[in-house]
């Protein structure tokens, strides 16, 4: 048996399926929408007296973001069913703990200028 990799093992590209394409976009977005809020919290942390928590639970199934500052809750945002969440949902309210986090950010600029 003659073996012929470009007809026998043939890989399909996004280009065949475009639902892989909708699907790669929204992955992206979400990845997007997660680096932003590590990197507000992180930055946070590091340029303010800001604690941040951030926690994915796949027990409990939530996200969770939290700051802190001298003991007082700032601000704490808990989606609940993570995983079963609508996509179109879950990015609007990844968007709301960016927009929360950035006007945290904002402030701490003012206050330090």
């Amino acid at each position: 048996m003659d073996f012929r990799p470009e007809t026998d093992l043939r890989i399909p590209s996004l280009r065949d399926n475009p639902q892989s394409i909708k699907n790669l976009h929204i992955m992206e977005t979400k990845f997007s929408l997660f680096n932003q809020i590590n990197s507000l919290c992180y930055w946070l942390l590091i340029s303010s007296d800001y604690r941040t928590s951030v926690n994915l639970d796949a027990e409990k199934d939530t996200y969770s973001v939290c700051i802190t500052h001298a003991g007082v809750e700032l601000y704490a945002n808990t989606i609940q069913g993570f995983s079963k969440r609508n996509a179109n949902f879950l990015e609007h309210e990844l968007d709301g703990m960016v927009a929360g986090l950035l006007h945290l950010k904002q402030n701490v600029e003012q206050k330090s200028a």
